[in-house]
């Protein structure tokens, strides 16, 4: 829908308040036996029994070091349809996803077959081939087909209609096209989030204020939907992969997190868990200390007609160039670098 992660978190947050949905600070897949109960009923009534399922079906949490105290993300009342429900906008249309999404992991399993169609031009002899899905049961697809968080994510297999052999096709329109394989496109917030899941690093509590955060202190920037990093940030990251080496390792984060679930359990000590990462991380700040400044700077040669040094770096206000060295009798000169 290309909500912000900070945005998505607020109409969810004002859903929950208002009754509509169950808790959204979660990331757990279970829906309660109440839940599937009104799923099934519904199904029932609106699609026919071939379309529900007689148990209903549970789900295997995938996020890594999931907390699963509450329910599942859920409409609180199934019959609370998103054309009965008296929501509009992005309300609306974040209850319609959560509601199709619920019902329909209760509905049967589509039965799709991959199916490879040859043909040939009538009066030439060559080949040609289409693959593609031929969609014989359409199950939860009835009610609601995934959509992609990124509009560069590869297209799914093309949906075929059933054809016989033998069958002669009228042909509508040839169309030829090149394609070439593109570099993996930014990060938009989605995407941010899906990474950051399969990274185990993070909470859906915590998502929204980690984007927020380093997209108020300028370490990225957005524009459209896409995230870029600035200059600033290349800096902050040189500097603590030269420092922090550890800690900038995706799978610290994820470690630390499971240390807390331990403890949480009662597992382990948070004392002693303290104690062993303190033990390594206090030599680390000492030793970075408080006066390095890192400023990046590169030599960009000799001003051509001074002969003084020339160099860029980054200041306070953004990047600059400066010509000369500070000595007792002369200042350097600057200028700034535009965007």
């Amino acid at each position: 829908m290309g909500f912000g992660v900070k945005q998505t978190m607020g109409i969810a947050q004002a859903l929950y308040q208002n009754g509509h949905i169950s808790y959204m600070r979660t990331d757990s897949v279970n829906l309660s036996a109440e839940a599937m109960g009104a799923c099934k009923s519904y199904i029932d009534a609106n699609y026919g029994t071939d379309y529900s399922l007689v148990n209903g079906r549970k789900f295997d949490t995938k996020t890594a070091n999931a907390q699963e105290a509450h329910e599942a993300i859920r409409p609180t009342h199934m019959e609370n349809t998103p054309n009965t429900i008296k929501l509009e906008g992005n309300d609306l249309r974040l209850y319609k996803l959560i509601w199709e999404r619920t019902v329909a992991s209760q509905m049967q399993a589509a039965k799709i077959e991959t199916t490879t169609y040859t043909f040939t031009p009538e009066g030439h002899e060559q080949k040609w081939q289409t693959k593609g899905q031929v969609i014989l049961f359409d199950g939860f697809m009835k009610l609601y087909t995934e959509g992609k968080d990124d509009e560069d994510e590869e297209e799914g297999e093309v949906t075929l209609p059933a054809i016989k052999k033998g069958t002669k096709l009228e042909s509508e329109l040839f169309t030829g096209n090149q394609v070439f394989s593109r570099a993996p496109g930014r990060y938009t917030e989605a995407t941010l989030v899906k990474k950051l899941e399969s990274e185990g690093i993070g909470r859906p509590s915590t998502y929204a204020p980690t984007i927020a955060t380093v997209m108020d202190r300028g370490y990225v920037e957005k524009k459209q939907k896409y995230l870029f990093p600035t200059s600033l940030a290349r800096l902050v990251c040189e500097y603590l992969e030269k420092n922090f080496a550890q800690m900038m390792d995706y799978k610290f984060t994820a470690n630390v997190e499971e240390e807390f679930d331990k403890v949480s359990r009662g597992e382990e000590q948070w004392q002693k868990m303290l104690k062993s990462f303190y033990k390594d991380f206090h030599p680390q700040v000492e030793n970075a200390g408080g006066s390095e400044r890192v400023t990046g700077e590169r030599s960009l040669g000799n001003h051509p007609k001074t002969g003084e040094p020339m160099s860029v770096r980054m200041g306070r206000f953004g990047p600059f160039v400066q010509i000369g060295e500070k000595t007792e009798d002369k200042k350097p000169t600057f200028a700034s670098i535009p965007a």
